[in-house]
């Protein structure tokens, strides 16, 4: 497994982000759950985990080292790596669920938009058992095709963002105030489910039973995919 930490003189990071060094890993410590070993893979850009308040089975999080607000931040070879990222969750998650990868993402342009919870650069990853697309389409959104290049340049025009890819179709919307976690609760209404804030379900035992059953079916074959890079 790769998976690079930068030294504090080569990364940009807040210090109190859940996501950047000295709080990574807190939460998963205090629900003493694999930290960094729980890492699936990484890289130089980006570390893959499961999500600790988990929708699915599967669900992962691909995640910048570096403290971005959004992926439509990253510099075009960080996108690039991105892309490589997400065709690697994509085969793993047709080779053990049998199912198509849902990808979604909020994209703040600066803290606490477009319905952002922890504003640090993290896409939702999902063995896909619901579709996202129509239901941001009945909330009054014009969701539209786009490309990660695209969503580059829709940050720097300060337009924050709803990222969406589900069958292999990457779409987005601006969405300047939505609710927080909003593509959460539309993926569990979807389910019939009533309950989808991450701090709610964080700490519940189905929460932990969850994100263990995914490490461990979603390990063994890490190396698989990682060979067919």
């Amino acid at each position: 497994m790769v998976f690079a930490v930068k030294q504090s003189g080569d990364l940009t990071r807040s210090e109190d982000c859940a996501f950047c060094p000295g709080l990574r890993f807190r939460l998963n410590r205090i629900e003493n759950l694999p930290g960094a070993t729980g890492v699936l893979w990484g890289d130089r850009d980006f570390f893959v985990i499961p999500d600790l308040a988990p929708l699915d089975d599967g669900h992962l999080l691909i995640v910048t080292v570096d403290h971005n607000l959004a992926m439509g931040a990253c510099p075009e070879d960080v996108l690039t790596r991105l892309e490589g990222n997400l065709q690697r969750v994509s085969r793993l998650f047709r080779l053990l669920y049998g199912r198509e990868a849902l990808f979604f993402e909020h994209g703040p342009t600066s803290p606490g938009e477009a319905g952002s919870c922890i504003d640090h650069a993290h896409m939702h990853c999902l063995p896909a058992k619901a579709g996202l697309v129509q239901a941001l389409r009945h909330q009054g959104l014009a969701v539209e095709p786009t490309s990660l290049a695209d969503l580059n340049m829709v940050h720097k025009a300060r337009k924050p963002y709803l990222f969406v890819q589900e069958a292999g179709e990457r779409t987005y919307c601006v969405a300047q105030k939505p609710p927080n976690q909003m593509m959460r609760r539309l993926y569990n209404s979807a389910l019939g489910r009533d309950t989808w804030r991450w701090q709610d379900l964080y700490m519940q035992t189905d929460s932990r039973e969850r994100f263990m059953e995914t490490l461990n079916r979603l390990l063994p074959a890490v190396d698989e995919i990682l060979a067919k890079r």
